[in-house]
């Protein structure tokens, strides 16, 4: 079966996934929107990858037509829709296309309401994180178009957040279902290691733990223990070190620099007791769906802090931000996405509650209030 638009990756390796991928498979039959959700590098391209190569060889194939487009470059929405219509205009030509781009969408749908078609739309979080109000509302309407007038078509996309605009969707009760993928199990991680050259079965477990099972920091950090220690997992756990892909380092920056200004916002409109000390936990809450790997100085199971002061001096001030984020990873690891949105509009409206003088939450007057910390200093 012919892909159409961008070539997929190549999947010269893959490890594990083998549940995932039957589910996968399962899905797109049933769903007209499938997101795969999980942080970078975790492999949800290989994944969606590793499904378009085999079922584009299957005998007897579940869809007429395959498209893949990565839109990690936020392409610009009429220019997205009239390249998805050339590409699939071949198989059914027409005189003249519109125009206007609700008539283009329009287009699109009816062709692929024609054959069953599987839409991959590869890092397609940039579509919905446009600052572009008019191209953000043009997206969000073009995805509820193609779920709600769809039958026979489906949708797939790779996220690291579930989209938000999905979830009237949701509530309607459309056909839409994410699958979150976590870190390879310890078996193929362990064959992921043992190919890139390591040999030492208990330290690549413990390698494992510290990077959750994540492909992506697995190989970048035993690319580096290469590099830096002679390809020896024993002289890198004796001069223990966090080591971070580039892709994950762009990351936390691109998050901690839009989390610190949203405190800072926040700070100037929250009334006292609501201040910094919230925000720092929102930054953990914010970061821990995108981390994949910390590792603690001293022990791969952090030690819990009390929220509140105690007699004792060593809780006298935060804990450390690299443990504090491993904590929630570690608690956060099966936590609904859905359930973590409403938990935020409940924040946002005690919020919103408290600055006009309605009953809200307790005043916090722990050590973490504001006036009684400065993280910024």
């Amino acid at each position: 079966m012919q892909i159409l638009g961008s070539k997929p990756p190549e999947i010269s390796s893959f490890y594990g996934r083998a549940g995932e991928l039957s589910c996968l498979k399962e899905l797109i039959i049933k769903q007209r929107c499938v997101s795969l959700v999980g942080v970078a590098g975790i492999g949800k391209t290989a994944l969606a990858a590793k499904l378009i190569q085999e079922i584009s060889v299957e005998s007897k194939p579940k869809f007429d037509c395959i498209i893949w487009k990565s839109v990690a470059h936020a392409p610009l929405f009429q220019d997205f829709i009239a390249e998805l219509i050339e590409l699939i205009q071949p198989l059914e030509p027409k005189l003249d296309s519109p125009r206007f781009t609700q008539a283009m969408v329009s287009a699109l749908i009816e062709q692929m309401q024609s054959r069953r078609c599987l839409l991959v739309l590869d890092e397609s979080d940039s579509l919905f994180e446009t600052t572009n109000l008019e191209q953000h509302l043009e997206y969000k309407l073009f995805f509820r178009r193609l779920i709600e007038e769809m039958d026979q078509s489906c949708l797939l996309l790779t996220n690291r957040v579930f989209p938000d605009e999905f979830e009237d969707l949701i509530i309607a009760g459309r056909p839409i279902q994410y699958l979150k993928i976590k870190g390879l199990e310890t078996d193929p991680a362990m064959q992921l290691l043992f190919d890139q050259g390591l040999d030492d079965e208990e330290k690549c477990n413990e390698l494992i733990k510290i990077y959750y099972g994540n492909p992506l920091e697995l190989k970048t950090v035993v690319t580096r223990i290469h590099h830096f220690f002679g390809g020896s997992i024993q002289k890198f756990f004796e001069n223990r070190t966090t080591l971070f892909s580039s892709q994950f380092k762009a990351m936390l920056d691109k998050a901690f620099g839009y989390l610190l200004s949203k405190i800072h916002s926040d700070n100037d409109q929250a009334p006292l007791g609501r201040g910094v000390g919230c925000g720092v936990w929102g930054v953990g809450e914010e970061i821990a769906p995108i981390t994949s790997c910390v590792q603690a100085p001293s022990s791969l199971h952090p030690t819990p802090y009390p929220l509140h002061p105690t007699n004792d001096d060593n809780y006298s001030q935060l804990p450390p931000l690299e443990i504090t984020v491993a904590a929630l990873l570690e608690a956060r690891q099966n936590i609904n996405p859905l359930a973590i949105r409403e938990a935020d509009k409940v924040e946002r409206m005690r919020n919103r509650a408290s600055l006009q003088g309605l009953p809200s939450s307790p005043i916090d007057d722990s050590v973490y209030s504001h006036g009684n910390i400065n993280i910024f200093s």
